[in-house]
């Protein structure tokens, strides 16, 4: 519930203070060497290092409100991306795409949920489930290998 009410304020936040720009523009993706281009309305920050659906803006879309089950350590396991485990563990689809913003094109990655065809990009998926806590998992994980040190 916190998790939830933290990233809707977190978007609220980014979109008046950090000026999250809100287009409807094109989406490229490759799936099976066929390159697929899409219009969709999406918003990104300014540095275009987020990406979220525009049906995110007033809270309500499966992108915000997925859920797993997988610990940091299951996530952080030898083979395959963080962000694309977690994005799987929740019944979503990952994606590279590469998104339009003035003309240019940026790289990015997706999480689709596609019971609304919501989306976030899979480093603010992760971080909200995983960076924003104090204690949470990760921190827990960064605090427990800097005490051990030199204690073999």
């Amino acid at each position: 519930m916190w998790n939830k009410l933290v990233l809707l304020l977190v978007l609220f936040c980014a979109t008046n203070s950090y000026g999250l720009e809100c287009v409807q523009g094109k989406i490229r993706a490759t799936t099976l060497g066929k390159i697929a281009i899409e219009n969709v309305e999406y918003c990104y920050n300014k540095d275009r290092s987020s990406i979220i659906s525009a049906n995110c803006k007033s809270g309500q879309c499966q992108a915000l409100f997925g859920t797993s089950d997988l610990t940091m350590r299951e996530l952080m396991s030898a083979y395959g991306t963080p962000g694309f485990k977690l994005c799987r563990s929740m019944g979503a689809q990952p994606q590279l795409i590469e998104f339009e913003s003035q003309g240019e094109w940026f790289k990015l990655d997706r999480c689709i949920f596609p019971k609304d065809n919501s989306f976030i990009d899979t480093g603010s998926l992760f971080k909200k489930y995983f960076g924003n806590k104090s204690n949470g998992p990760l921190k827990r994980g960064i605090n427990s290998v800097s005490k051990n040190k030199g204690k073999n």
